[in-house]
Protein backbone atom coordinates (compact mmCIF):
# COMPACT_ATOMS: atom_id res chain seq x y z
CA UNK A 1 0.00 0.00 0.00
CA UNK A 2 1.59 3.69 -1.07
CA UNK A 3 0.81 7.02 -0.41
CA UNK A 4 -1.48 8.13 -3.14
CA UNK A 5 -3.32 4.97 -4.31
CA UNK A 6 -6.84 5.72 -4.96
CA UNK A 7 -8.34 1.83 -5.60
CA UNK A 8 -12.50 2.66 -4.87
CA UNK A 9 -14.58 5.03 -7.16
CA UNK A 10 -17.89 6.76 -5.60
CA UNK A 11 -19.94 5.31 -8.65
CA UNK A 12 -23.37 4.85 -7.81
CA UNK A 13 -22.92 6.11 -4.00
CA UNK A 14 -24.55 9.29 -2.73
CA UNK A 15 -21.83 11.86 -1.29
CA UNK A 16 -22.10 11.36 2.56
CA UNK A 17 -20.75 14.55 4.38
CA UNK A 18 -20.85 12.74 7.69
CA UNK A 19 -18.07 10.21 6.60
CA UNK A 20 -15.00 11.56 4.38
CA UNK A 21 -13.56 8.62 4.12
CA UNK A 22 -16.02 6.93 1.86
CA UNK A 23 -14.19 7.07 -0.76
CA UNK A 24 -11.66 4.62 0.69
CA UNK A 25 -13.92 2.07 2.31
CA UNK A 26 -12.23 -0.74 0.20
CA UNK A 27 -8.64 0.34 0.88
CA UNK A 28 -9.74 1.76 4.09
CA UNK A 29 -6.87 -1.06 6.85
CA UNK A 30 -5.75 0.24 10.23
CA UNK A 31 -1.85 0.27 8.64
CA UNK A 32 -3.73 3.21 5.92
CA UNK A 33 -4.89 5.17 8.97
CA UNK A 34 -1.87 5.05 11.11
CA UNK A 35 0.00 6.09 7.84
CA UNK A 36 -2.27 9.07 7.31
CA UNK A 37 -1.89 9.91 10.80
CA UNK A 38 1.49 9.68 11.29
CA UNK A 39 1.97 11.98 8.11
CA UNK A 40 -0.63 14.17 9.28
CA UNK A 41 1.17 15.40 12.53
CA UNK A 42 4.23 15.45 10.96
CA UNK A 43 2.89 17.84 8.47
CA UNK A 44 1.31 19.70 12.12
CA UNK A 45 4.45 19.75 13.22
CA UNK A 46 6.00 21.88 10.61
CA UNK A 47 3.30 24.31 10.79
CA UNK A 48 3.40 25.06 14.61
CA UNK A 49 7.34 25.52 13.71
CA UNK A 50 6.98 28.01 11.26
CA UNK A 51 4.41 30.02 12.86
CA UNK A 52 6.08 30.16 16.12
CA UNK A 53 9.73 31.03 14.29
CA UNK A 54 7.59 34.40 12.59
CA UNK A 55 5.00 34.86 15.68
CA UNK A 56 8.27 34.68 18.50
CA UNK A 57 8.94 38.56 16.00
CA UNK A 58 5.72 39.66 16.07
CA UNK A 59 2.97 37.71 17.68
CA UNK A 60 4.62 37.13 20.81
CA UNK A 61 1.24 36.73 22.66
CA UNK A 62 0.52 33.63 20.70
CA UNK A 63 3.35 31.98 21.90
CA UNK A 64 2.36 30.07 24.92
CA UNK A 65 -0.17 28.23 22.57
CA UNK A 66 1.79 27.49 19.71
CA UNK A 67 4.27 25.66 21.65
CA UNK A 68 1.52 23.77 24.09
CA UNK A 69 0.32 22.72 20.51
CA UNK A 70 3.29 22.38 19.07
CA UNK A 71 4.22 20.14 21.78
CA UNK A 72 0.61 17.83 21.41
CA UNK A 73 1.28 17.18 17.64
CA UNK A 74 5.14 15.99 18.64
CA UNK A 75 3.55 13.47 20.96
CA UNK A 76 0.81 12.54 18.73
CA UNK A 77 3.81 12.12 15.70
CA UNK A 78 5.68 9.89 18.64
CA UNK A 79 2.53 7.84 18.79
CA UNK A 80 1.71 6.96 15.99
CA UNK A 81 5.02 6.59 15.01
CA UNK A 82 5.82 4.35 17.78
CA UNK A 83 2.56 2.18 17.32
CA UNK A 84 3.29 2.27 13.31
CA UNK A 85 6.81 0.88 14.21
CA UNK A 86 5.71 -1.94 16.37
CA UNK A 87 3.36 -3.23 13.65
CA UNK A 88 5.75 -3.19 10.73
CA UNK A 89 3.75 -0.08 9.03
CA UNK A 90 5.82 2.07 6.57
CA UNK A 91 5.61 5.71 7.05
CA UNK A 92 3.63 7.12 3.86
CA UNK A 93 6.46 8.12 1.37
CA UNK A 94 5.27 11.55 1.42
CA UNK A 95 6.54 12.27 4.79
CA UNK A 96 9.19 15.14 3.17
CA UNK A 97 6.45 16.67 1.40
CA UNK A 98 4.27 16.32 4.59
CA UNK A 99 7.07 18.39 6.11
CA UNK A 100 7.34 20.98 3.40
CA UNK A 101 3.81 21.75 2.44
CA UNK A 102 3.67 22.08 6.84
CA UNK A 103 6.22 24.67 7.07
CA UNK A 104 4.86 26.07 3.76
CA UNK A 105 1.36 26.70 4.51
CA UNK A 106 2.43 27.93 8.52
CA UNK A 107 4.57 30.08 7.35
CA UNK A 108 2.25 31.75 4.44
CA UNK A 109 -0.58 31.81 7.42
CA UNK A 110 1.51 34.23 9.34
CA UNK A 111 1.29 36.56 6.27
CA UNK A 112 -2.40 37.71 7.27
CA UNK A 113 -1.32 38.23 10.64
CA UNK A 114 -2.26 36.84 14.22
CA UNK A 115 -5.63 36.25 12.85
CA UNK A 116 -3.89 34.01 9.54
CA UNK A 117 -2.64 31.81 12.51
CA UNK A 118 -5.79 31.56 13.75
CA UNK A 119 -7.81 30.87 11.16
CA UNK A 120 -5.04 28.30 9.59
CA UNK A 121 -5.05 26.04 12.94
CA UNK A 122 -9.08 26.41 13.07
CA UNK A 123 -9.12 24.80 8.83
CA UNK A 124 -6.09 22.22 9.39
CA UNK A 125 -7.81 21.16 12.77
CA UNK A 126 -11.97 21.31 11.86
CA UNK A 127 -9.97 18.87 8.57
CA UNK A 128 -8.66 16.71 11.07
CA UNK A 129 -11.42 16.71 13.40
CA UNK A 130 -13.98 15.37 10.67
CA UNK A 131 -11.24 12.94 9.58
CA UNK A 132 -10.68 11.41 12.96
CA UNK A 133 -14.46 11.33 13.98
CA UNK A 134 -15.20 9.32 10.89
CA UNK A 135 -11.58 6.78 11.76
CA UNK A 136 -13.60 5.97 15.07
CA UNK A 137 -16.44 4.74 13.53
CA UNK A 138 -14.02 2.11 10.91
CA UNK A 139 -11.92 1.82 13.93
CA UNK A 140 -14.25 0.60 16.77
CA UNK A 141 -15.43 -2.89 15.79
CA UNK A 142 -11.70 -3.81 14.29
CA UNK A 143 -9.05 -2.83 16.19
CA UNK A 144 -9.34 -1.38 19.88
CA UNK A 145 -5.94 -0.20 20.47
CA UNK A 146 -5.79 2.32 17.81
CA UNK A 147 -9.36 3.40 18.27
CA UNK A 148 -8.06 4.30 21.97
CA UNK A 149 -5.28 6.16 20.50
CA UNK A 150 -7.10 8.32 17.86
CA UNK A 151 -9.84 8.53 20.68
CA UNK A 152 -7.48 10.17 23.21
CA UNK A 153 -5.39 12.25 20.44
CA UNK A 154 -8.91 13.56 19.11
CA UNK A 155 -9.53 15.12 22.72
CA UNK A 156 -6.44 17.19 22.47
CA UNK A 157 -6.91 18.50 18.59
CA UNK A 158 -10.88 19.21 19.25
CA UNK A 159 -9.15 21.22 21.89
CA UNK A 160 -7.17 22.66 19.60
CA UNK A 161 -9.42 23.54 17.18
CA UNK A 162 -11.97 25.22 19.55
CA UNK A 163 -9.29 27.29 20.61
CA UNK A 164 -8.32 28.55 17.17
CA UNK A 165 -11.83 29.11 16.39
CA UNK A 166 -12.27 31.42 19.34
CA UNK A 167 -9.56 33.42 18.73
CA UNK A 168 -10.25 33.76 14.83
CA UNK A 169 -13.61 35.66 15.39
CA UNK A 170 -15.80 36.83 12.81
CA UNK A 171 -14.02 36.17 9.25
CA UNK A 172 -14.41 38.55 6.22
CA UNK A 173 -14.72 37.11 2.65
CA UNK A 174 -10.86 37.18 2.21
CA UNK A 175 -10.29 35.49 5.57
CA UNK A 176 -13.04 32.85 4.42
CA UNK A 177 -11.31 32.08 1.50
CA UNK A 178 -8.00 31.76 3.37
CA UNK A 179 -9.88 29.22 5.52
CA UNK A 180 -11.73 27.51 2.90
CA UNK A 181 -7.89 27.16 0.63
CA UNK A 182 -6.15 25.58 3.68
CA UNK A 183 -9.01 23.51 4.14
CA UNK A 184 -9.24 21.88 0.62
CA UNK A 185 -5.14 21.69 1.05
CA UNK A 186 -5.56 19.21 3.92
CA UNK A 187 -8.26 17.91 2.53
CA UNK A 188 -5.82 16.72 -0.52
CA UNK A 189 -3.03 15.97 1.14
CA UNK A 190 -4.90 13.73 3.37
CA UNK A 191 -6.36 11.93 0.28
CA UNK A 192 -3.06 11.40 -1.69
CA UNK A 193 -1.43 10.13 1.69
CA UNK A 194 -3.77 7.21 2.10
Amino acid sequence: MRCGLFATSLQGRPAAKKNLFSRHEKTWTPENILRVNLAGEHGATHIYRAQIAVASLFFRDMLPFLHETLNHEKRHCRLFHDMAAARSVRPCRAMTLWALGGGLLGLSSTLFGAHGVWICTAAVEATVYRHMRSQLTYLKPRDAELYALVATILREETGHLRYARSRAGVLTPPMRALRNAIAMATEFAVQRSF
